[in-house]
């Protein structure tokens, strides 16, 4: 056989073998939290009574389907995990534990319930570990909800788009475990599955009621953002620096999951400090805004755990 025909079955191999990108999808769970003894940051820094947000990305063509249970998975992007508190964020385990993946999985009719888990299996709610070391190794975030049987149609993650509160849920579990402790315990508020897109700028500056405010709540030690939120953006993450290098834009941190309410706090570290907010929808940022001579302001690079490339695609929509 010539090398030309070894050469076409090499690549009908490869094409057969590989799996073609599907549209992403942002997961967003809210909650509040509920209890907390871990002292140790990140995860000390979630006050009972705060908001947390959990935020991932899946390829919605880049799954595995359970062979022994109607549920189906789908491979979290590492990249985007956060789980963020008004003051921290924390990622997955990095690097991750050898032969394992995070999904995000959905249940449909298991037997007669539907619902959704994070998980490092397809079939059980075991939970994913986070980038902080317990007394018996990581720290596992364990989250699941369960709804009646008439909630999803299939297990097609975009048949699944939508907001999901309290309606329907007969089940929920929202905990980060050390072995067989559960240090720290979350109420579920609401889960969205949205369809990302490019988001736009923060704040635009047509009009001065647009315009990002900011001010110091002395009592908390704090700083309250507001904003206009980005349009097609499914969340938001501030970038902040010292404030003797904001003409070179030296970007030392980030505060992730915003959310897209148009409001904010954060404990700002000491010292002065600039910072901006800029929309993202998990896998691209939008516009940082621009300096007085018309030009866009550079992105922040490799600075938090929810850093991703910027796309100014977006940056005129509407």
């Amino acid at each position: 056989m010539g090398a030309s025909a070894w050469s076409a079955i090499l690549s009908a191999l490869l094409l057969a073998g590989a799996v073609e990108a599907g549209p992403l999808v942002e997961v967003t769970a809210q909650g509040t939290v509920e209890f907390n003894s871990i002292t140790a940051l990140p995860l000390g820094d979630a006050d009972p009574g705060e908001p947390i947000t959990v935020q991932f990305v899946v390829d919605a063509a880049k799954f595995t389907d359970s062979p022994s249970f109607p549920t189906r998975g789908y491979e979290i992007d590492k990249t985007t995990f956060s789980i963020s508190f008004p003051s921290s964020s924390i990622g997955l385990e990095s690097p991750f534990p050898a032969g394992q993946k995070p999904y995000f999985v959905l249940r449909n009719d298991d037997p007669a319930v539907d619902g959704f888990m994070i998980s490092t299996s397809y079939d059980f709610p075991l939970g994913v570990p986070l980038d902080q070391a317990g007394v018996f190794g990581a720290f596992v975030h364990n989250w699941y909800v369960t709804y009646d049987g008439t909630t999803l149609p299939t297990l097609d993650i975009l048949d699944a788009l939508g907001v999901y509160t309290f309606d329907g849920l007969e089940v929920f579990n929202w905990s980060v475990e050390d072995g067989p402790a559960e240090p720290l315990g979350v109420l579920f508020d609401q889960l969205e599955i949205a369809l990302s897109g490019a988001p736009g700028e923060a704040s635009p500056p047509e009009a001065a009621a647009k315009q990002m405010k900011a001010a110091w709540l002395p009592a908390l030690q704090r700083i309250a953002v507001s904003y206009t939120p980005a349009c097609d953006a499914s969340s938001h993450t501030l970038y902040y620096g010292p404030l003797s290098v904001v003409s070179s834009y030296g970007y030392g941190g980030a505060r992730c999951s915003l959310g897209k309410s148009g409001t904010a706090q954060f404990v700002p570290p000491a010292g002065d400090l600039f910072f901006v907010v800029v929309g993202t929808d998990g896998t691209r940022e939008g516009s940082y805004g621009r300096d007085g001579n018309g030009a866009e302001r550079p992105e922040a690079v490799g600075v938090g755990l929810c850093d991703v490339p910027q796309d100014l695609d977006g940056v005129d929509c509407r």
